[in-house]
């Protein structure tokens, strides 16, 4: 998705899909916390990335996803990663550049 759209269209409208948000027009702004797993079992596996899904706002949520699959897809990127700070936006920078 994307490639046939130009730059200020994916800028709006990029790596989102209303099917997955209730046919919201633009992307919903998640403001929980967290997020039911349903089942034990589910809860596990989210834990342990073994199965898509979200469990903390910290770590992902819908929101977020979209974001970072917009400004990747604007950079011409694999993926990007959003932070919640401007100090964790610059040490994972210094982490990156130093691994």
């Amino acid at each position: 998705m994307g490639e046939e759209y130009g730059f200020d269209t994916i800028k709006v409208r990029g790596s989102y899909d209303p099917l997955d948000h209730n046919y919201a027009a633009q992307v919903p702004i998640y403001e929980t916390v967290s997020f039911a797993a349903g089942t034990p079992e589910r809860l596990e596996n989210l834990f342990y990335y073994r199965d898509d899904g979200y469990l903390y706002s910290r770590i992902s949520n819908p929101t977020v996803e979209v974001l970072e699959k917009r400004l990747a897809q604007l950079e011409g990127a694999k993926a990007a990663v959003a932070v919640a700070s401007g100090m964790a936006a610059v040490t994972y920078s210094i982490l990156a550049a130093v691994e």
